[in-house]
């Protein structure tokens, strides 16, 4: 017999649209089918279920996260062959689940975003999307994947051709694109921008500014979009005057690979994904690698230490034992949180001292100075490093500390205006985390755009509900990714909450829900409070808003992952517009459970009192 929640359910009136079908949109996926309901579609861009563990095919790529840690509670794994696996094991697990889960039904692969609008007349948001083909726009990067569901191309009632645009209809809309969608390719003389095509909202992050990230300001120039959005033109020069070689995001390394073999490459950057790189190309001696760097970081040591079998096997078969170690894992990358907050400059100094004593040991001598930073630990994101500063010592490996002025169709230039001719260009640069932002219209056409990347914008609650945007979520919005434990915590949480929501919304016929101004409001407060007491704010970095990156921080929680596991356990209904009557509910259950409470508490006194009296 079908519950309450179940038979509402299956009314076609009610249905939710799932954008990404990365870790968070599993995660949820995973959580709806928990409560009973199952009429929602996730549309995913490329061709197979993994976000950004799909697209990340570069080599060396790897989590930074313990395993066992970044891996969803309810499917712990005790096969895990590292403590920091390589990508192609974590893209093997999270499909692996999606499989055993039943997920792949509900997915539309090859189906971009383009923008969704709430109308007000039928209380449902109306999706605009395009179908593409593999061999267009951002499928063609993903031509080697091991997609077996090719049926899931065209789910719908199948009117839809390639490239064409289509509308559909959900109650609700929940966005999981995460933040390392989109490639930032820095505007540089000379290099053209090869993914506009891929449909990155360029308008978007124009308006705000958000996606100048020069590497010589003095020399770095605006760049203006040709008409046709192939290539990006510099200060009027024509594209033949653009480099000529290859230009390669990590987010889209060919995922059949590439034979560098031979070739001169240069690597643009020395954040986490460019030190995987250049240690994994490193020691392929055939390949001649420049690493063009800028400024330092907090490097840490890290080795990818292999489980033993003997462990794994107690994993798997000693109860509790999984369990306990990821608790431990939780424990220990918790902590580290305490070093970001500004009153323990003393355990910061620590931390400091460790990193610049292996910068020193590790890195040539002539670097040292430069890979060094000049701004607090945990300012920017930590980079572990797993070879990347001995592999600069390396005879094929050279170390380019010279900014960059512009790119020339043969290779680099420096500011000392010698060339560096390359065959191949990895910009390295990271991903723009404010284009990640769907474009949203929600009542009154406000665009959710302003409520993200203005600084005066009304922000977001709990990091997943704005005003005047009803039944949307962003998983993974503002201010909830950690900088400093496995971000699948508040991903499992934040899952769980929309969850129970969805779930109160079926059981009590709530057409619509959405969060009050206020309390969004006053979280915000609290937030920047505990913001302005953090490393993040002493220096630029893409965890800010502003064209120069020193504006609001409004990427990272600024607190224990604890904290915000105990916050969102259970949605505030008198903090939602439309969910009076669960409110209500709500109140009345807490106030049976603590009447409950209470006579359970008198009857044990008097039951202990009365074995007195009898003595």
């Amino acid at each position: 017999m079908l519950s309450q929640t179940e038979k509402k359910t299956n009314d076609k009136d009610f249905s939710i649209g799932i954008v990404g079908a990365g870790i968070s949109g599993i995660t949820l996926a995973i959580r709806l089918h928990s409560i009973g309901f199952y009429d929602f579609t996730i549309y995913e861009r490329d061709v197979d279920i993994g976000g950004t563990w799909l697209t990340n095919a570069y080599p060396g790529c790897r989590c930074d996260i313990a395993a066992h840690l970044y891996s969803l509670s309810s499917h712990p794994n005790p096969d895990w062959t590292e403590v920091h696996p390589p990508q192609s094991e974590i893209l093997a697990y999270w499909q692996d689940i999606a499989r055993k889960e039943n997920i792949y039904p509900h997915c539309q692969f090859l189906t971009s975003f383009i923008s969704a609008e709430w109308d007000q007349t039928s209380l449902s948001w109306v999706f605009k999307l395009k179908r593409t083909s593999p061999q267009s726009s951002f499928g063609s990067y993903a031509q080697s994947s091991s997609l077996d569901h090719n049926d899931n191309r065209s789910q719908g009632d199948g009117t839809e051709g390639d490239e064409e645009v289509f509308e559909r209809r959900h109650t609700i809309l929940i966005s999981g694109t995460g933040g390392f969608s989109w490639p930032l390719i820095p505007r540089i003389r000379g290099l053209p921008n090869p993914y506009l095509e891929d449909g990155q909202p360029e308008s978007l992050f124009k308006v705000h500014e958000q996606n100048e990230v020069p590497v010589q300001p003095a020399t770095t120039v605006e760049s203006d979009i040709s008409s046709d959005h192939k290539s990006i033109q510099n200060d009027g020069e024509s594209v033949e005057e653009q480099y000529q070689g290859q230009i390669i995001h990590p987010a889209r390394w060919p995922r059949g690979g590439i034979d560098l073999k031979g070739k001169r490459v240069a690597v643009l950057g020395n954040g986490c994904s460019a030190t995987q790189i250049v240690s994994a190309l490193a020691a392929d001696t055939e390949i001649q690698l420049l690493n063009f760097v800028r400024s330092g970081q907090w490097f840490l040591p890290r080795s990818d230490a292999p489980y033993s079998f003997i462990f794994r096997l107690l994993l798997r078969y000693v109860p509790g034992l999984m369990k306990l170690y990821r608790f431990f894992l939780f424990c220990k990358q918790d902590v580290i949180f305490f070093a970001f907050k500004l009153q323990n400059a003393w355990f910061r100094k620590l931390i400091e001292k460790e990193s610049a004593s292996h910068i020193k040991k590790s890195a040539p001598d002539e670097t040292v100075d430069l890979l060094t930073p000049k701004f607090p630990f945990g300012a920017k994101r930590t980079v572990m490093d797993r070879g990347y500063l001995d592999s600069l010592r390396k005879p094929n490996v050279q170390a380019i500390t010279k900014p960059i002025s512009r790119f020339s169709k043969k290779g680099i230039v420096t500011s000392d205006g010698m060339e560096h001719e390359v065959d191949v260009a990895v910009i390295a640069t990271g991903y723009d985390v404010t284009a990640s932002m769907l474009n949203v219209t929600g009542k009154n056409s406000v665009q959710l755009s302003d409520s993200v990347l203005k600084e005066d914008g009304p922000g977001a609650y709990r990091g997943m509900m704005y005003p005047g945007f009803p039944n949307m979520y962003v998983m993974l919005g503002h201010n909830v990714a950690p900088g400093h434990t496995s971000v699948m915590i508040n991903i499992e949480v934040q899952a769980n909450y929309i969850a129970q929501v969805v779930k109160a919304q079926l059981q009590e016929g709530s057409k619509v829900i959405e969060v009050k101004e206020e309390p969004t409001r006053r979280y915000m407060d609290w937030l920047d409070k505990r913001i302005a007491n953090t490393t993040w704010t002493k220096t630029s970095s893409f965890y800010r808003l502003g064209k120069d990156r020193k504006g609001r921080v409004f990427t990272n929680w600024p607190a224990y992952t604890a904290v915000y596991c105990y916050q969102n356990r259970t949605p505030n209904w008198t903090d939602l517009a439309g969910a009076e009557k669960i409110a209500i509910k709500d109140r009345l259950a807490k106030q049976k459970r603590i009447r409950l409470l209470i006579v359970a508490i008198v009857c044990t006194l008097a039951y202990r009192l009365m074995g007195k009296a009898r003595i």
